[in-house]
């Protein structure tokens, strides 16, 4: 791929507007009424009403880690209209390598992979905050055409190591570029019905409100916090400040935001648990 078109693609999603990173707190989100289980993280689905309870002012953006971006590459894939989804396209990416690539920009130089299966599991792909991506397709040979979307309801084939999405187009995306991409489809499937060789760079984890639990009940919350991708347990978690969270478990991490929750809810009294959850 072309620098000038790489370079492009990271200024997208590094504008504040596109990223997933403060997009809650950016819409004027709630704290969850409950904290979820996710995979294999600790604790199970709680129903509670929420009552009022004074919370700490979220965290600065982007805080204790890099932004990362991923990327998956496909031998070939198609695209079509979903029916009865008015602006929404399913796109099948076919014959993946079953790894997705993560890196991160200077100065920290990240680099590794993840199994694509448990990216997607770890990702997070919210209705309300799904993650952004620039799919890049080779529409004939040497040539390529550039799409950005948003991915919902990723669904992965262990065997062809395939994955299929759900994809809306970013509106005018092209004209928050100093570039001009001639390349802005207001029709996805016209960009290519079926292509060859496929990239697809996906943007980084979405920010989550983190409750409090006493004794299993619902008693505060600690605003909505940056999550950052955890090489170690390859799913996003949340960010803490000395950017560790890579290399700590998920008990250790949500151990210390239990103690935040004790320190800032009052109604923990010192007993608290915390989750981190998506509405």
């Amino acid at each position: 791929m072309e620098n000038n078109r790489f370079d492009a693609i990271t200024k997208v999603f590094g504008d504040r507007q596109l990223s997933r990173r403060r997009a809650l707190v950016q819409g004027g989100a709630v704290l969850a009424a409950g904290a979820f289980a996710h995979g294999a993280w600790p604790g199970q689905a709680q129903e509670a009403t929420p009552e009022a309870h004074e919370t700490p002012e979220p965290e600065a953006e982007n805080p204790g880690g890099p932004t990362m971006m991923f990327v998956q590459t496909f031998q070939s894939g198609s695209v079509a209209r979903t029916e009865g989804q008015e602006g929404r396209y399913t796109v099948k990416l076919k014959q993946g390598s079953g790894q997705t690539i993560y890196f991160s920009d200077r100065p920290d130089r990240i680099v590794g992979s993840t199994p694509t299966g448990q990216f997607l599991e770890g990702l997070g792909f919210p209705e309300d905050n799904p993650p952004n991506a620039a799919l890049i397709v080779e529409t004939e040979p040497g040539e390529t055409d550039i799409a950005v979307v948003e991915l919902f309801n990723p669904m992965y084939d262990p065997t062809s190591h395939g994955v299929t999405y759900d994809v809306e187009v970013l509106a005018n995306w092209g004209q928050s570029l100093e570039m001009d991409f001639t390349e802005t489809p207001t029709d996805l499937a016209e960009l290519a019905p079926t292509f060859g060789a496929a990239q697809l760079f996906i943007d980084d984890c979405p920010d989550w409100p983190i409750s409090c639990y006493r004794l299993g009940e619902y008693v505060g919350g600690l605003g909505v916090r940056g999550n950052c991708w955890s090489w170690r347990l390859g799913w996003c978690v949340p960010c803490l400040a000395d950017g560790s969270q890579g290399s700590k478990s998920y008990q250790e991490i949500m151990t210390h935001f239990g103690a935040e929750c004790d320190k800032y809810v009052s109604a923990c009294n010192g007993a608290c648990t915390a989750y981190s959850t998506w509405t």
